[in-house]
């Protein structure tokens, strides 16, 4: 890894890439909203994850599939308050997995939680968040994916405060 936030992972030679990335496949879903046409958009998306996670030589460790259908969508609090959001950090920490993969990181995805700060955590973890919004890890100094996610997802751009922040010692060590 060559820079302080994980986003310079290494991903060909001996790198992550070689030995196989183990992803955790985070979904909310809401099984009080209508489900017909938006079950054919999730298994697009669903197919996509896959297909990134593929393409990456990685594997899907474990699916986490948070039921937010008693979640107050006009108030959602922390996305770490999440039942699975809690045990996906949990995972991530005791180093079972490297990267979190996301059908999209549209808003409501990580509920009160800014995406931005979901991949600030993770790389303080040396971790990634891998979205099929942009098929592959989301990077906060990366102006096509700030403008894309912005443009396409309303998605706004990351607090430059945090690029900057000097970090302590990459926990983990495969992303």
């Amino acid at each position: 890894m060559t820079g302080s936030h994980g986003f310079d992972a290494q991903m060909s030679g001996d790198g992550p890439a070689s030995q196989g990335l183990r992803f955790g496949f985070y979904r909310p879903v809401s099984y009080l909203r209508r489900q017909i046409p938006v079950d054919h958009w999730n298994e697009q998306n669903t197919a996509a994850v896959e297909k990134m996670i593929a393409a990456a030589h990685g594997r899907m460790v474990d699916t986490y599939l948070e039921d937010i259908s008693s979640e107050d969508h006009a108030r959602p609090g922390p996305w770490g308050q999440r039942l699975l959001a809690k045990k996906l950090l949990t995972d991530l920490a005791a180093d079972t997995l490297d990267a979190v993969a996301v059908c999209t990181v549209a808003r409501g995805a990580f509920a009160a939680t800014p995406v931005w700060d979901v991949v600030m955590l993770l790389a303080c973890q040396g971790k990634q968040l891998w979205s099929a919004d942009i098929g592959g890890p989301l990077d906060p100094r990366n102006p096509e994916h700030i403008l894309w996610l912005k443009v396409k997802l309303g998605v706004p751009e990351p607090n430059p405060a945090l690029l900057t922040t000097p970090t302590t010692a990459m926990k983990g060590g495969r992303a």
